[in-house]
């Protein structure tokens, strides 16, 4: 269909839709997610997370992300904001803010307690109001920021400069300080690196403070973990021979000693028959292991490994998840699942 075609589709149905704002809308249903989010408006994909939280107080988690101006003629032009959606029918709730375009992969979101964390791309630090986006407290980071921990009273920033800093949300206070014993994560994901500098006692405290092994899991080449609460996951691949993909679950205890619960391939047919490149994630919560392998979304059982659904999708580039949803990012389009089927709700953006 010529693209003229589709915009007049998206615009008609905008149009109507907007005369029904006071409406109560029903739960979306697949076959009505609209071509373009009618308020006009675009996902930005970044890695560095979103934020999911009841902004609206209907028991339904809500969608704080990356937003810029839809454009008829391709991708999204122009700068990116804050942008929060409503978690039923994903109408644009609230945005604020204006950043360059080229700079949208340093943005960092996250929900921490009831607000929306924000690192911008020029390193000021915001705490934002879920009701409608303005700012509660403000400080200026030394540099962009690589990693983000959320705290009980606020959270610590790993700088690109290598500092850590703990904001304190309420009253906002700044203080240099080392990584929590809570924040786990290697910068950057790098855990074989990780590994193998600890392997042959090359200091590697900045980077891999606290992360729970201590040496390389045999038979994986790692690459990326995540965890919650004391379970976690890591994917990589076989070695030695074929490096097909495979995915480990490990639980830590209360002296911090690191248990693996199961291994396995992460294909549910042959292993060498799978060609796939390196998996997106794993993306844990309490039911579900999540992994983006080939052309599926995959959710596996933390307890035993069983593949609990698979979920085709046309491409995808991140993966986040709660204990409701799966959030697959395109490059202008979040589509969204059920986490406990792999149904697609519909999504954000253009499709």
């Amino acid at each position: 269909m010529p693209r003229l075609a589709w915009a007049w589709m998206a615009g008609t149905l905008a149009l109507f839709i907007a005369g029904c704002r006071g409406c109560e809308l029903p739960e979306l249903k697949k076959d009505q997610d609209p071509l373009v989010n009618e308020d006009g408006v675009n996902w930005v994909m970044t890695e560095h997370g979103l934020a999911t939280l009841d902004i609206d107080g209907d028991g339904r988690l809500d969608v704080v992300g990356l937003c810029a101006t839809h454009s008829l003629g391709g991708p999204s032009e122009g700068p990116f904001s804050i942008c929060a959606f409503d978690g039923v029918d994903f109408r644009l709730l609230w945005r604020v803010g204006e950043h360059a375009r080229e700079t949208f992969y340093a943005t960092h979101i996250a929900a921490i307690g009831d607000k929306v964390f924000v690192v911008d791309p020029l390193g000021r630090a915001q705490v934002l109001s879920p009701k409608d986006g303005s700012e509660i407290a403000f400080t200026q980071l030394s540099d962009r920021a690589k990693e983000i921990c959320a705290e009980a009273d606020g959270a610590w920033i790993f700088t690109a400069d290598g500092k850590g800093t703990r904001f304190r949300f309420e009253p906002p206070t700044v203080d240099p300080a080392e990584r929590p014993r809570s924040c786990r994560q290697p910068v950057g994901g790098a855990l074989q690196g990780c590994l193998l500098g600890r392997s042959v006692d090359v200091d590697v405290s900045l980077h891999c403070a606290n992360m729970p092994f201590g040496e390389p899991i045999e038979g994986v080449m790692a690459a990326r973990y995540a965890m919650k609460g004391r379970r976690g996951a890591v994917i990589g691949t076989h070695t030695p021979g074929t490096g097909y993909p495979v995915v480990v679950a490990f639980h830590v205890d209360e002296h911090d000693t690191v248990s693996i619960d199961w291994q396995r391939p992460l294909t549910d047919d042959a292993p060498l028959s799978d060609g796939t490149s390196q998996p997106v994630g794993p993306v844990v919560t309490e039911r579900h292991i999540f992994i983006g392998h080939g052309d599926t979304i995959v959710a596996l059982d933390p307890a035993t490994g069983k593949t609990q659904w698979r979920q085709p999708t046309k491409s995808y580039m991140t993966l986040h998840a709660d204990d409701q949803r799966v959030y697959v990012g395109r490059w202008s389009r979040l589509q969204i699942h059920d986490a406990d089927t792999g149904k697609p709700f519909g999504g954000i953006g253009d499709r």
